[in-house]
């Protein structure tokens, strides 16, 4: 998937020249769009997350037992496991390790979300002012309403400068 990603969506929009890549993805989709971004940084300057899959509960339920991200120990990933794989990713970004390098990123989720734990811990790495939770589940209705804060949001800083 990702590589399609790249060949039939990334590399025609940069040969048309454009210079940011803006990835938006609902549910599974924002768990490509992360793991595109981790697997070529380069390429994607803005995700929008919407309530984006980021594994089972038994993974984030790991990682709060842990103490948090930063105490998680990410040693052991399958080579199958792509949420573990993102989230050892994301522990190195959480880490400020130069490896990584997590494009500008927005997340929205509902809080009756059943992916609303994972997304928390998620959204404790981004800065507050990108991460709008509302009351709703993993529907359209809360994902609409949530793609317009992020528009706004989005309109906010380009009108700030």
């Amino acid at each position: 998937m990702l590589e399609r990603l790249r060949v039939d969506v990334i590399e025609p929009a940069k040969s048309c020249g454009y210079a940011t890549i803006c990835l938006v993805g609902i549910s599974m989709g924002g768990l490509g769009a992360l793991l595109y971004a981790m697997e070529h940084p380069a390429d994607v300057q803005r995700l929008m997350l919407l309530a984006p899959y980021l594994g089972d509960a038994s993974l984030g339920k790991e990682i709060k037992d842990a103490g948090g991200l930063k105490l998680w120990d990410a040693r052991d990933v399958d080579g199958d496991d792509h949420p573990r794989k993102l989230w050892r990713w994301l522990k190195q970004c959480a880490l400020s390790q130069a490896k990584c390098e997590l494009p500008e990123a927005y997340l929205g989720y509902g809080d009756r979300d059943s992916f609303a734990p994972g997304n928390a811990l998620l959204g404790d790495l981004l800065p507050k002012h990108r991460v709008f939770t509302i009351r709703g589940g993993h529907d359209w209705q809360t994902w609409k309403r949530l793609w317009r804060m992020f528009l706004a949001e989005r309109d906010a800083q380009l009108q700030a400068g």
